[in-house]
């Protein structure tokens, strides 16, 4: 009879627990928002030559597993 009342004991005690854990995870704790204007001129990206000037980026192969020659 001892085991199965510190085994009860036990059960709730880790649910109770568990609930507490769950409610502070969903509490709906204040919520801080910052904003930052972004320009349009800052949101291109750079063209590609200027990225690595020496390349040629003229055309691009894609292989897949299966057309491979050779």
């Amino acid at each position: 009879m001892q085991r199965k009342r510190t085994r009860r004991i036990l059960g709730i005690l880790i649910l109770l627990i568990s609930l507490i854990v769950l409610i502070w995870g969903l509490w709906p704790f204040a919520t801080h928002v910052r904003s930052l204007p972004v320009s349009p001129t800052e949101m291109q990206l750079p063209a590609p030559g200027s990225l690595l000037p020496g390349a040629a980026w003229t055309a691009f192969a894609v292989c897949l597993p299966g057309e491979l020659n050779g």
